[in-house]
């Protein structure tokens, strides 16, 4: 493709779409509009509709691997089947879980976190459960302000702490090295490749 284009993009939640907003400018493509936003139950339900709908115009569909399949090409299965989707339509599970491309860029977010770098891995596609590790990694942060914002409270019964979305939106809007990133997590470098059908640059 040439020239600045567009596509719709389908997100489970708002950290997916503030990757995705910086995917784009990154790489140089529009987004006409956000869908999803309620979840992965919400896409998979959907998913074919989707691609059905890519046949006019691009569409790119992001969410989470989890432990609903053994790898991403078995969940893109299990969704789609073998039927053939049109070249506009992509579809990026993220192993296991989005936070996963962002601690691949460990050095930021280490430094963000106020965190020891050496808590990361270097594999972070390994990581069973990014979110609850990133969480217990903000746990050790030297930053009340951080702690607070990213760490659950106990009665509070939730995965993570009341400012978790905010304060990762910062990061990736701010600090976050995607170049880094796709060195270190192969999940990543897969959707920027993927990607690069949809931008002009």
């Amino acid at each position: 493709m040439t020239g600045v284009v567009g596509a719709t993009i389908v997100v489970e939640g708002r950290l997916d779409e503030v990757v995705m907003q910086r995917l784009a400018i990154e790489l140089g493509f529009d987004i006409w509009r956000i869908l999803g936003r309620r979840g992965k139950a919400f896409i998979r339900e959907r998913v074919r509709d989707y691609a059905a709908a890519a046949r006019g115009s691009p569409w790119i569909v992001v969410c989470d691997l989890d432990d609903d399949a053994p790898c991403a090409a078995a969940l893109v299965r299990n969704w789609l089947g073998d039927a053939p989707v049109p070249k506009a339509f992509i579809l990026r599970i993220c192993v296991r879980a989005i936070e996963a491309w962002l601690l691949a860029d460990g050095s930021a977010l280490a430094k963000f976190l106020n965190v020891q770098q050496r808590r990361i891995p270097t594999d972070v596609d390994a990581i069973p459960d990014p979110k609850r590790f990133l969480v217990d990694l903000a746990r050790t942060s030297k930053s009340a302000r951080v702690r607070d914002a990213i760490c659950p409270t106990v009665r509070s019964g939730r995965r993570v702490g009341p400012g978790y979305d905010v304060m990762l939106t910062e990061f990736v809007r701010d600090r976050w090295d995607m170049a880094i990133a796709a060195k270190r997590s192969d999940s990543f470098a897969r959707c920027l490749r993927s990607l690069t059908r949809i931008g002009s640059k």
